[in-house]
């Protein structure tokens, strides 16, 4: 009688033990995806091109916004001036945003975290090409 009592004591708490709320125990399991090392520009142009930001952000589409990111130069220099991340995570953070902000893609859904992940990535790695 006893084993039988301890046994179901011990399941009841192995039982209790159980969460299934695996992004509260690990908060980053939703990144465990997303690679962002050696992010390079061929990935960048692929989710630039992916979220449709080259139709208005090239130089062929007359560079909406002023901001061109159909080249390496162009993008890098969009990154390095504080242009380019603001705008995918869909903030106003940077001063040269700011006045006259908006989200992009424009009209469009937001990109996605993993993408912006890259992006921030890429930047903070030195824009490699």
């Amino acid at each position: 009688m006893k084993k039988i009592v301890l046994s179901i004591i011990i399941g009841i708490s192995l039982a209790g033990c159980y969460y299934d709320k695996a992004d509260v125990i690990n908060p980053n399991a939703a990144f465990v995806s997303c690679d962002t090392t050696n992010v390079n520009y061929s990935t960048i142009a692929s989710i630039l091109s992916n979220n449709n930001c080259l139709n208005c952000h090239s130089g062929s589409a007359g560079s909406g916004g002023k901001i061109a990111l159909d080249s390496y130069a162009s993008a890098k220099a969009s990154a390095v001036n504080g242009e380019l991340l603001p705008s995918v995570r869909q903030d106003a953070a940077c001063a040269a945003c700011a006045a006259n902000y908006q989200p992009m893609p424009l009209g469009g859904s937001k990109i996605s975290d993993c993408n912006v992940n890259k992006i921030a990535a890429w930047i903070h790695q030195g824009c490699k090409n």
